[in-house]
């Protein structure tokens, strides 16, 4: 943990509520009177028809001020969650400072930014995979911290390259021990890549043997196209050493901005100290909104729920790679992705994408180029392509246009 992690204290005026006890009177906190918000009830109408219906008591408790960890009936939901899912090694009921333990933040987002901030001090090397979404790459080295990327290849990253790393590592000339592995194992953004169990089972070895804190980012694992689901580092950790990160907005909606962090009690602890300085909590109004949703679902229904996202991508995921063999054919290359919502293209005979992105942009169409992806922002010939939400018809537009640059940028070359 950062120093000033380790420094913080608990808010005077949080900690005074474990001193209200049920049916006391609490003049300690200052909560808006309920009388002044227009809201009293609501319903919520799904798409079967059904109606949730949100009551005046659960309300009143939605509009007011929640605990930094979040409504404590949603993280039991998730705990049991977690526990059919993934029956991590360290869930223990007695709470020891190694079981795993569960806490609501506003998405995977935050849940990266905080765990950085209150982990990551200057000169810390955290080590990730080549190219990645990059928020990782921006909160590390605001906090002065550096990115080592290891290769992946199609079955996740490399353990060799990663073993070779950490074994040949030399803190008089390339300072301090990495501490921190951080990857997206499932449908990985932006390659699409789903990390194999062996090589998870290795990677987690390595971690073992070296004492390094694995970030798991895993919002894609309900979205894995080849069934059944590749157990996640959490379902491996043995020794309270991975940090999961889950997020329900590409399972239910990215508006709700909110998610989840499983790990051991002792690093939760402290950040949920971290965040009450900040953030202080999740919304309520949105937890109690998705709580209703997952009652009602219940922990099957979320996974069928789940299941029939993953089918709808794997759809697109199918007529977004038909299409693109249709027009790109000799001018890229790329896989089927394993999950997620992405194929990562890489452009033949071209070294940087950076004119034929700003062509297609001309043309109506927004592709987002490697080098946004990589932490040093360096030239790149790769693509990240969503299918996720587009139709055919955009497809084979969207296709066709890029082919065109991509002919227009070798002519120009010649």
């Amino acid at each position: 943990m950062t120093k000033s992690c380790k420094l913080r204290a608990l808010d005077a005026i949080v900690e005074s509520r474990a001193l209200i006890k049920e049916n006391s009177i609490s003049m300690s906190e200052g909560c808006p009177n309920p009388e002044c918000v227009p809201i009293v009830d609501a319903s919520i109408k799904l798409r079967d028809g059904s109606i949730l219906e949100v009551t005046k008591d659960e309300m009143k408790a939605a509009l007011q001020y929640g605990e930094t960890a979040g409504k404590p009936t949603l993280r039991k939901w998730l705990t049991e969650f977690q526990r059919r899912v993934h029956n991590p090694p360290t869930m223990d009921e007695r709470g020891l400072p190694s079981s795993m333990d569960l806490i609501i933040t506003s998405g995977c987002s935050e849940s990266i930014d905080q765990t950085v901030d209150a982990i990551v001090e200057e000169g810390d090397a955290v080590i990730t995979e080549e190219y990645l979404f990059p928020l990782i790459f921006l909160n590390t080295q605001t906090n002065g911290g550096r990115i080592i990327t290891v290769k992946t290849d199609r079955q996740g990253m490399s353990s060799s390259d990663l073993d070779q790393l950490m074994s040949t590592w030399n803190e008089l000339t390339d300072g301090k021990r990495p501490k921190v592995l951080y990857c997206i194992s499932s449908g990985s953004n932006p390659v699409g890549i789903t990390c194999s169990l062996a090589r998870k089972q290795e990677i987690y070895q390595i971690a073992h043997k070296y004492d390094l804190l694995i970030m798991e980012d895993d919002p894609y694992y309900l979205l894995q196209f080849n069934k059944p689901n590749v157990a996640s580092f959490l379902s491996l950790d043995v020794d309270g050493r991975v940090i999961r990160f889950d997020s329900f907005s590409k399972i239910i909606t990215s508006g709700a901005r909110l998610g989840y962090i499983s790990g051991p009690k002792q690093l939760l602890d402290k950040l949920v100290l971290h965040m009450s300085s900040s953030t202080s909590s999740a919304s309520c109004l949105v937890q109690i909104f998705v709580l209703k949703l997952l009652e009602y679902l219940g922990h099957d229904g979320y996974l069928r729920h789940g299941d029939d996202v993953s089918s709808l991508y794997h759809k697109n995921a199918i007529s977004a790679h038909e299409i693109a063999k249709k027009h790109l054919e000799g001018l890229a290359e790329w896989s089927m992705p394993d999950g997620g919502i992405f194929i990562w293209l890489r452009i033949l005979g071209i070294q940087d994408c950076s004119r034929i992105i700003a062509n297609t942009a001309e043309k109506g169409v927004a592709i987002l180029g490697g080098s946004a992806l990589t932490p040093d922002k360096r030239k790149s010939n790769c693509l990240r392509i969503s299918f996720s939400d587009q139709s055919k018809e955009n497809f084979e537009k969207g296709f066709a246009i890029l082919a065109s640059a991509i002919k227009e940028e070798h002519d120009r070359m010649k």
